[in-house]
């Protein structure tokens, strides 16, 4: 699976490629003259490719050998590849020029293509002095799952992957050919992808019977053994959760392009995300689960990518559930999903295909995630991860829906289910939950509370808890809430002193001001333009004016009285310099570090629904890579950087839930 982190190899080619005008050739030859051994009665076409490389060039010549079963018909995709010959069951085809897209259908036989193309894409494929990566359509593309077997020559000194349960190396006269044999089909939503570089030191342990290797450039040599540990870790937590892992390798690749991808056996991380902090560990486990989900159980676009939400659900999540900080992702969601979705350009879950912007992140993997936790929360942890076992088991090698989903967990509940994923796929929007009143009444040694609850925008069906607290005693009950309006009562054995509603973010709506944190995300996300507010140091301000032009942010200065002591209007005001006079005003007493960048991004004690920040420079080359940092890690609200190096990164608290205060009186007990 093609992930993001980002990037999910492009589904777009191919899309392109079936929505085009399509000139066609029906050519019924059947099996006639073809080896016994290259074509068995199969469902499955069987595709053997080999290729070789100018690298100086940038060039790749390949042939490529495909056994069509018979009464099969085949669709194939060139996109910008030049074809040299075509035969199939050897018979040259006259073919002077394909148009662009060309759809071939085949009945039977066997395939013979000879090609060549040049690729200097340096975010997709490309070939050049310092490696290898080939994604997207490298090779002549089937439409349809294939069994791939891949020979690949190279000078003696490379090292090379691709999708294999096995590679081989056979030496030659200052070559080397790989072969990456594979067992599995492959989708053409992802396909055969390849990597290589002379550069690749290799380090190799095992785990149960599984190769686990490492990939490195010389100079990041040193993270191999972290690496291998981590790998092993996050196989043995997830063969725990889902059962076996597919395949018989796996393989850590750095890669000179940014990003991360996943692909059955091997993953490629860009060497920006390849340092084993928190975010490159999360990155690692994230891109794991993907062997599992994407790569071996397919994704039905066409139905929906669940895929996406299940892989952060159970990745992302669950590392920080480890730590007991689940609510802290599932609050981060809440906040994402609140900044950068409304009305006019929300799409229903079911219709997310791939991550394309904000608003389809969003969805696609925030909402889902948060989806499969209530879900959980519904049918209980013992349920809800056998019934991911039983998916997985149902479903490897096999296209798998959202439907798919919902009858696994029907089955193994046995509760009827449609309603939850109608709701929660097949709409838009998100619930708004509000406390009308709550009551206490004393009744001897006992309290009876009444609390009213109120949905505001749409009505859902919400298992949702609630806790009471006095000092450090408390008691949790779960309620559904599935009306308008509805009240609730409670009796406890001691006096509540206050009452809060999903403390811990258990359910997908919509945050209070009081519980959204301010931080750099929501300020670049405020509005089309941040107002800068006088006295403004020019050489500070035209670095950062810099790096936010980067992001398609624009920096105002405003000359108004935006920035006196009176309310501003703007929803994202920065005050530049830590002795800026207007920093009491919206600050009161901060200190912040005189050396180095500094970042401090507060909700405005005028407008709690705007925001404020002050960034301070010792220097204007701090600017630069410390910004770039903070584009990268947006969901803080203050940050400390000493030469462009991070030395701190806080999240401004907030409330946890929606509380109130609660305070008893006698009544007659009844």
């Amino acid at each position: 699976m093609k992930s993001e982190l980002e990037g999910q190899k492009s589904r777009r080619a191919v899309k392109a490629l079936l929505g085009g005008v399509l000139f066609t050739l029906c050519l019924q030859f059947f099996a006639g003259p073809v080896n016994a051994k290259l074509a068995p009665e199969t469902r499955m076409p069987e595709y053997k490719l080999q290729v070789a490389f100018d690298i100086p060039q940038s060039k790749m010549k390949g042939k490529a050998t495909i056994i069509v079963p018979k009464g099969r018909r085949l669709n194939i995709y060139f996109d910008e590849l030049e074809v040299l010959n075509l035969k199939v069951n050897g018979r040259s085809l006259e073919l002077r020029k394909l148009p662009d897209p060309t759809e071939f259908e085949v009945a039977g036989g066997v395939i013979e293509i000879t090609y060549e193309g040049v690729f200097k894409n340096p975010e997709t494929s490309i070939i050049d002095q310092q490696g290898i990566i080939l994604r997207d359509i490298w090779y002549p593309l089937v439409a349809g799952p294939c069994l791939y077997t891949l020979f690949a020559t190279l000078p003696a000194d490379y090292e090379a992957l691709s999708e294999a349960n096995y590679i081989t190396r056979s030496p030659g006269q200052g070559t080397v050919t790989f072969r990456f044999e594979f067992p599995h089909p492959l989708s053409d939503s992802d396909g055969l992808t390849f990597s290589a570089s002379r550069r690749y030191q290799v380090s190799r342990t095992d785990y149960r019977g599984i190769e686990l290797s490492t990939y490195l450039f010389p100079e990041d040599l040193r993270l191999a053994e972290k690496y291998l540990d981590q790998t092993r870790k996050f196989l043995e937590i997830f063969e725990r959760l889902l059962g076996p892992y597919p395949y018989r390798r796996l393989a850590i690749v750095e890669s000179f392009q940014p990003s991360a991808y996943s692909m059955p056996t091997y993953i490629l991380i860009g060497r920006e995300k390849l340092e084993l902090d928190e975010l490159a560990t999360s990155t690692l486990a994230h891109e794991i689960l993907h062997q599992w989900f994407g790569n071996s159980i397919f994704t039905d676009f066409d139905r929906g990518n669940w895929n996406e939400g299940l892989t952060i659900y159970l990745a992302d999540h669950f590392l920080e559930e480890e730590k007991s900080n689940g609510w802290q992702c599932r609050r981060r969601i809440l906040s994402n999903f609140k900044t950068h979705v409304n009305s006019q350009n929300e799409i229903p879950l079911r219709k997310f295909s791939e991550r394309e912007d904000d608003v389809t992140r969003s969805v696609g993997y925030g909402k889902s995630a948060m989806v499969f936790h209530m879900l959980r929360r519904h049918v209980g942890d013992e349920a809800f991860f056998a019934a991911i076992r039983d998916f997985v088991q149902q479903h490897s090698f096999r296209m798998a829906s959202w439907d798919d989903l919902k009858k696994t967990f029907e089955k193994r509940t046995n509760q009827q289910l449609s309603w939850f994923f109608r709701q929660w796929l097949n709409g838009v929007g998100l619930p708004s939950i509000h406390i009308e009143d709550a009551k206490v009444h004393s009744l001897g040694k006992n309290f009876r509370v009444t609390v009213n609850l109120k949905q505001i925008g749409g009505l859902y069906k919400l298992r949702v808890p609630i806790i009471f607290y006095r000092d450090q005693v408390s008691q949790q009950f779960w309620i559904n809430l599935n009306k308008r309006g509805d009240s609730f009562s409670f009796l406890l054995d001691f006096q509540p002193h206050e009452l809060v509603i999903d403390e811990n973010f258990e359910v997908f709506r919509r945050l209070s001001l009081e519980e959204d944190p301010a931080t750099f995300k929501r300020l670049i996300t405020a509005s089309r333009e941040v107002h800068v507010l006088p006295p403004v140091p020019q050489d500070i301000f035209d670095e950062i004016r810099a790096a936010f032009q980067k992001k398609g942010i624009a920096l105002k200065i405003d000359r108004g009285d935006a920035g006196s002591s009176t309310r501003p209007r703007p929803p994202a005001v920065l005050l530049l310099g830590r002795e800026h006079p207007l920093i009491p005003s919206f600050f009161g007493d901060l200190k912040i570090n005189d050396q180095g960048f500094s970042a401090v991004i507060r909700k405005s004690p005028y407008s709690p629904r705007h925001l404020v920040a002050v960034f301070h420079a010792s220097d204007p080359k701090e600017v630069e890579d410390s910004l770039k940092e903070m584009f990268f890690r947006q969901f803080f609200s203050e940050y400390v950087f000493r030469g462009g190096r991070l030395l701190s990164r806080t999240l401004q608290e907030t409330e946890r839930g929606m509380r109130i205060k609660l305070a008893a009186r006698k009544a007659e007990a009844k």
